[in-house]
Formats: structure tokens, sequence, C-alpha cells
């Protein structure tokens, strides 16, 4: 088959940019997989950012371009047997013979029940979505099936001196999907004195966009020598960070009305797999992606309050053997994320 692969957000190199490049990975070997982008370096920059294998992948023209015109889009869609692509609320025309949209959130597709919008989805024969959180709204829009594909998540094999270190992972934003680092280093300014002789450590990217934002989360730890912020890590080195930290927190939901705004929970939290597969054992809050993912009180804990948070991470800090317990658990919880049971549901929509 020839299939096409379109993400617009590929600039970001984020947990959606490593879905779609896995998907790429998956099908690379037995099927033409060419990807809609005209930065002929995005797939080096994959490459090195997700350690993800693309060596039968290709570049094509962007044809969701602006530039492009439309009769351009239908006349190089309708050569590819499969398009998927990754949504922004806007439903493109294509002409390919099946067309699979990718829903990383929780929203509302424009003119959902137009004559127009009908028609581009004639050819659309089922919606990807990352979790059962997002399924749930994507079913009251869409007449179409809706099919949770989790992402993929390889197995950490390092094996590390374990240190004192509470991590948390996410691009460092004040948009939507903000992963609470603001929120984070107050709580941890908060008890200083009590989580003596544990590091706070915060890996994320940053944008141009987003460097004003960064500045007020430094500004905020330049009293506290508990915390290091870490911008634009390759991956060989966020590895390492997973595999020596004890404690993972994903606090992306917490303080937000989430039935308003159900887009502001984490729609799935592969960084949440990736420390548990490494060992850490996850604090996640309550709601979204994490909830599935984290079973609390058995491969990790959920919180829902701050004060839920301090005496959940105070035991982990206190009971080695406790640690230890939920360490087993969330390594052996996130071998439900592997790479292969991936590429075995996602040949199955083809």
């Amino acid at each position: 088959m020839k299939i096409g692969l379109y993400d617009p957000y590929l600039d970001t190199l984020g947990g959606g940019e490593r879905y779609i490049f896995t998907i790429a990975s998956c099908l690379q070997d037995s099927h033409h997989v060419m990807l809609f982008w005209d930065d002929k370096s995005i797939l080096d920059q994959a490459k090195k950012r997700f350690n993800i294998r693309m060596d039968n992948v290709q570049l094509a023209g962007n044809i969701f371009s602006r530039k492009v015109s439309l009769l351009e889009k239908l006349r190089v869609s309708s050569s590819f047997d499969v398009i998927f692509y990754i949504s922004d609320g806007s439903v493109p025309s294509l002409l390919s013979k099946k067309v699979i949209p990718i829903v990383q959130f929780p929203l509302k597709v424009m003119s959902m029940n137009s004559f127009m919008t009908q028609l581009k989805l004639q050819n659309t024969t089922t919606i990807i979505c990352y979790s059962k959180f997002i399924q749930e709204f994507l079913k009251k829009q869409f007449i179409k099936p809706v099919t949770v594909l989790y992402p993929a998540v390889d197995p950490n094999p390092l094996s590390l001196p374990r240190e004192n270190i509470v991590l948390s992972v996410g691009r460092f934003t004040q948009g939507n999907n903000t992963k609470k680092q603001d929120f984070l280093i107050d709580f941890f300014n908060t008890h200083k004195l009590h989580f003596r002789g544990w590091k706070l450590v915060l890996i994320g990217s940053v944008l141009p966009e987003d460097r004003d934002y960064l500045k007020t989360l430094r500004k905020r730890v330049e009293k506290n020598k508990g915390i290091e912020i870490l911008e634009n890590l390759s991956y060989a080195s966020l590895v390492r960070y997973y595999a020596r930290a004890k404690i993972y927190l994903h606090a992306t939901g917490f303080g937000e009305d989430l039935t308003v705004h159900p887009e502001r929970a984490e729609h799935f939290g592969i960084s949440v797999v990736e420390a548990m597969s490494a060992g850490c054992v996850p604090i996640v809050f309550g709601a979204g992606g994490p909830a599935e993912i984290v079973g609390d009180s058995v491969n990790g804990f959920h919180f829902h309050d701050t004060n839920e948070l301090f005496h959940k991470i105070k035991s982990l800090m206190n009971d080695a053997w406790l640690w230890q317990k939920f360490s087993d658990a969330s390594k052996k919880r996130a071998g439900d994320f592997s790479y292969d049971s991936f590429c075995k549901k996602l040949q199955t929509l083809l």
C-alpha cells in the first residue's frame, strides 16, 4: 500500500509527533510510507529526538500547506491508499481510498453536521484516539467508529543507581496542555524542608513562544537548589534520568474544570509510561489518560489535591519496601504499551 502521513505540529516534536513517527516506523517495511512535510531535515531531527527507526520513510511535498491548491491536494491524495493525519479540528478534503484521522484531545470539529463535512468524511473508515477518556467525547460527535490505539513505548534497558530524584517530563508551555510545572515548583518550594535530600527535576522541550514562561519558572527556583530545570534534552539523556529517578510526577489537569474544559486534561501521558518502564513510581493527577495508565495503589498513585499529593510522595520517600513494590508493578504495567502491540493493532486498521 501507498500510505501518507501528516502532522501539522511537526515543528514541536512532542508526543503527537512521536505517535505519527511510530506509525511510520511500523508500516515502513511492508508499505510505501511517505510523510507530507517540506523541511527535509525533519526525519533526522525525529530520529535524534525519539530514537525511532525510519530508514524506509520518504518525504513528499506538504499538500496540506495553504500554498497548495485544492485541486493539487486532491490530485496527489488520490494516488494514496491510506492517509493518516493528526487533526487540528478541521476536516481536509482528501481523495485517498481511506482516510484515518488521529484526534489527540477532546475537540469540536468545525461544522460537524454540515453537508460538506459529511462529504469529506465519506472515505474515513475509523478515527484513532489515544485513550478511552478521549474516545468517550468523540463518540458523541462522530457517526464513524472511534478506535483507541494507545501510544507505543519501548522498554528502558538502562539499569543505573537510583537517586533521590522526583522527575516530571513535558513541554514547557502555558497552552491548553500545560504540564503544570509552575504548580510543581510552588508545591516543592512550600514543602522544601520536608523534601530535604531530594531533588525535583523538570525536563521538557521549549519553543520560542514559550521562552518567557520558562524564564518565570527559572525565577521561581532561584532560591531552591533542590529544583532543577532542563530543556531540550536528547533522548539518550532523558532515558538516563528515567533510569536514575525514583518518583515520577504528572500534574496536567490539576486545578482545571475538566467538565467545561476536558481538553486541559492529559490526553494520554506517554512520559508516564516511559517513566514506569524505567521503574519510576508514578504519582499522577487522577483524570484523563494517566488515570487509565496508572492503577491507584496498584502500580502507582492518583492524587486530587495537594494534601493527598504530599502524603503519597512522603510515603514513597520514607518506605523503601513500598517504593520497590510499586516500582516492580509499574514496570510490569508499562509492558502493556509495547511497540509490537501497537503495530499489530495498527495493521488491523488498514
